[in-house]
């Protein structure tokens, strides 16, 4: 069972409010946050009520295995020791942020009980924020040169602007317009950062798409959903993310697999009707010829790959505590820093070894807790993760994809607890045998 931890007594944090809202204010607000410049530091902005929503609790129940997720964040604090320069100090401590709020995330959804958040409501609201980055994958194709100067930008001093890392987070522009095929295509970015970030979130995102079609009793939001569906096949081809390729093939595969040997027809034939029918659009359409090109074009296999061998050798002189942060290269004045291509090498470069094994300790043992089909929310995180493990050695989950990921583990952990409550009743309340001795 869980660990309860006790806090000092008091009334509900969000009188007046209902239970869940800042959550329901990150995903269903995006569009907002990322206009005024607050995308990338919304999460640690709301997870200040979370926060005291939980101080003011009876108690604070943990996960099984958070002692794991707690010691990585132990681990990633001692690494800052390692830290040698204002920039990647910068950096660190936005990440430090990142990993502390997604902390509270996870414990603030676990503890909401069912009657409070329902999971329904958080898997629509993922679908809906869903729906916002296929409309910014369709803003990138027809708007691919357009970006703009948020309020959060025209607030910061300049010194601080002067920082690519920063500026980058506060000037959104609609895509990444890349030429590695010979001519420009305007890979989508909104409403993230960059590219990656966008089929990072689209790849994690579907199994709540799925999942909210298949739950829904409405047929205006089933229809919505398959319409955004079909239509996002273009921005999926558009984005050349063979990351997102492979990690949604695997993901939906793995899941119709599951499900048709689980007996779930409905929730079976959802998943089996996507392959089919997305392979046979996209072989029709003029999108195969920007699938051809793009593996006729590698791009930067050659250098991820030296990227990575440099990540391994650089932890080497390190391996206890990484270096803090990524460093730059020194294959390459213009190539991207050493730990920065996916959150494998981030997690790995930055923190060490032992941070390393924290960290997938955590997440993998919820993906192997969650396995079995039943209850329903944790064979959906079990999904989430599959996808977010395939997408992991070539994206980083920060910062919006790791609070995903927790909310699919607190609805899976919250699930697997109800579960084990409930056979813990049952077998309280079972008759008992008696023997008869003659």
């Amino acid at each position: 069972m869980a660990t309860a931890v006790a806090v000092r007594p008091a009334a509900a944090a969000e009188r007046g409010l209902r239970p869940g809202w800042p959550i329901l204010a990150v995903y269903l607000l995006f569009p907002v946050w990322w206009v005024l410049g607050l995308g990338q530091f919304i999460w640690p902005i709301l997870a200040v009520p979370m926060l005291f929503a939980l101080l003011t609790r009876r108690r604070v129940a943990l996960p099984r295995g958070f002692g794991v997720w707690a010691a990585f964040l132990a681990w990633m604090l001692i690494s800052g020791l390692q830290l040698d320069a204002f920039d990647r100090t910068v950096g660190f401590a936005y990440r430090g942020t990142i990993y502390l709020s997604a902390t509270i995330v996870l414990l603030y959804v676990f503890n909401l009980g069912a009657d409070e958040l329902p999971s329904r409501r958080v898997v629509n609201a993922l679908a809906f924020f869903w729906l916002f980055v296929v409309v910014g994958g369709f803003l990138a194709i027809f708007f691919p040169d357009f970006s703009f100067r948020t309020p959060v930008e025209a607030l910061l001093p300049r010194a601080l602007l002067s920082n690519g890392f920063v500026y980058e987070m506060v000037h959104p522009g609609f895509a990444q317009v890349h030429t590695f095929l010979g001519y420009p295509v305007p890979r989508p970015a909104a409403p993230f950062v960059y590219t990656n970030d966008w089929g990072s979130n689209f790849g994690i995102l579907l199994p709540f798409v799925t999942v909210s079609f298949v739950r829904s009793r409405s047929d205006l939001w089933r229809l919505v959903l398959l319409v955004a569906g079909i239509a996002s096949l273009v921005p999926i081809v558009v984005s050349l993310d063979r990351g997102l390729w492979l990690s949604v093939g695997i993901g939906l595969l793995y899941a119709m697999l599951r499900l048709g040997a689980a007996g779930r027809g409905r929730a079976f034939g959802a998943v089996a009707v996507l392959l089919p029918v997305a392979i046979a659009m996209l072989w029709l359409s003029p999108l195969h010829q920007l699938i051809t090109d793009r593996f006729a074009n590698p791009h930067s296999n050659t250098r991820r790959l030296d990227l990575y061998q440099e990540s391994v050798e650089g932890v080497g002189q390190s391996p206890l505590f990484g270096f803090g942060a990524p460093r730059p290269s020194d294959l390459s004045s213009t190539a991207p820093a050493v730990g920065t291509q996916g959150q494998f090498w981030l997690v790995l470069f930055s923190h060490g070894y032992p941070g390393l094994v924290f960290f997938l300790g955590w997440f993998g043992l919820t993906w192997w807790r969650a396995r079995g089909n039943d209850p329903p929310d944790a064979f959906l995180a079990h999904v989430v993760l599959l996808i977010a493990f395939v997408q992991m050695l070539f994206y980083g989950w920060l910062p919006v994809q790791i609070h995903t990921l927790m909310i699919a583990s607190a609805l899976g952990w919250r699930a697997l607890e109800a579960r084990a409550r409930e056979r813990d009743a049952e077998t309280v309340d079972a008759p008992v045998a008696t023997a008869a001795w003659t």
